[in-house]
């Protein structure tokens, strides 16, 4: 049940990054459709992935380098430029504006910036040495995602104010043109920072997605014909296809708030499912071996699972409708898995016989501890 959170959570931010595509490229081309630009990169890169990860890899890092190099151009353009009002509106001096109510409103979004870097352990079948490679690659990412957080958001709204970003639908370009005018130049740029960044996010998470939805198919949770792989390629070209036509599906229904309630409900009750699990198992299984032990623990457990739970709250708080279709999807899902899944799983998958000298393990030592108490 946990894998189906995962997928879940893998599938909804990819919705939410077609929109904001569709968005910065109404804004370069007024002309061309939104979802029209959605589909014709839902196309896209479907077929790169479906190429193979060589391929992927190289396109993946010219764009995040072009995407990078562009907001750094932002900053040395911004930041000399942003405003104390700005950012703090009429409660200027006060370091939170809008104090415990402004941090509970805005949980939700907030999040939204570091969403889905926990799909890169995704990856960890490409890797030459994944228990080397994994925790330094999440590491960096993190890092490097809490920089350019702070950095963006000051300067987006430092330049555009409070009112004019918690409504914008492409916020960079404008930015921008709340500053200097939309005949700016670096309006036009800006937008397409936005473009290479969604992109770049968009690409990475079509293959997250993919690989859980592979995975899945192969250990028996969903569909076999899932994890089928292309003659000549080995990539598993229906768990890109599928969840690819269910996402255009989504872009078609719903807004990009609502799509953020959604996602982040899911990846909140995956973070709580994690959080719960490293405590129990190192408790259960103090002797396993592991590549990668959780810093400060138990404190930074607890801390994560109680900001989580703040969170959930908060997303609930927003818009409770979207807060019940959540959990009308989550009761389906299990339904499903004690209905139909469970009764398939395939056994001799990689997933379950990683999962099964754990569960040996956690049997030889309840028996050892019963022939003591006899």
């Amino acid at each position: 049940m946990s894998e189906g959170k995962e997928l879940k959570k893998a599938l909804t931010p990819l919705h939410l990054w077609a929109i904001g595509i569709g968005a910065y490229v109404s804004f370069l081309f007024p002309s061309i459709s939104p979802v029209l630009a959605a589909v014709v990169l839902y196309a896209f890169f479907i077929g790169v992935h479906i190429m193979g990860i060589k391929e992927y890899a190289t396109i993946e890092m010219i764009i995040v380098f072009i995407a990078l190099s562009l907001l750094v151009l932002l900053y040395f353009v911004g930041l000399p430029e942003i405003k104390a009002t700005n950012l703090f509106g009429e409660n200027y001096g006060r370091l939170i504006p809008n104090g415990a109510s402004g941090i509970w409103s805005a949980l939700p979004y907030a999040m939204w910036l570091f969403l889905a870097i926990e799909m890169l352990p995704m990856l960890s079948e490409e890797c030459r040495d994944a228990k080397k490679d994994m925790p330094k690659g999440l590491m960096s990412g993190m890092i490097t995602l809490l920089i350019l957080s702070v950095l963006t958001v000051t300067v987006a709204v430092g330049l555009g104010g409070m009112e004019t970003m918690g409504k914008a639908s492409d916020p960079l370009p404008d930015a921008v043109s709340t500053a200097f005018g939309k005949s700016y130049w670096l309006a036009q740029v800006l937008a397409t920072i936005g473009l290479f960044g969604l992109i770049s996010s968009f690409s990475g998470v079509i293959l997250a997605y993919s690989r859980q939805t592979f995975a899945l198919s192969r250990a028996g949770y969903l569909p076999k014909f899932l994890s089928n792989l292309h003659g000549t390629r080995r990539t598993p070209y229906w768990a890109l296809i599928v969840p690819g036509i269910i996402g255009l599906m989504l872009v078609a229904l719903f807004d990009a708030d609502n799509l953020i309630l959604i996602s982040t409900f899911g990846a909140l009750i995956s973070y709580i499912a994690m959080n719960v699990s490293v405590i129990v198992l190192r408790r259960r299984e103090p002797n396993l071996e592991r590549s990668y032990k959780t810093s400060l623990y138990p404190f930074t457990l607890v801390v994560s699972i109680i900001l989580a739970v703040i969170a959930l709250f908060s997303s609930f708080f927003t818009n409770i409708t979207f807060f019940a279709i959540s959990l009308v999807i989550f009761v389906v899902a299990v339904v499903y898995y004690y209905t139909w899944a469970r009764h398939r799983i395939n056994t001799d998958a990689p997933e379950e016989q990683f999962a099964n000298p754990i569960r040996e393990i956690g049997q030889h030592e309840r028996t050892d501890e019963e022939s003591i108490s006899g």
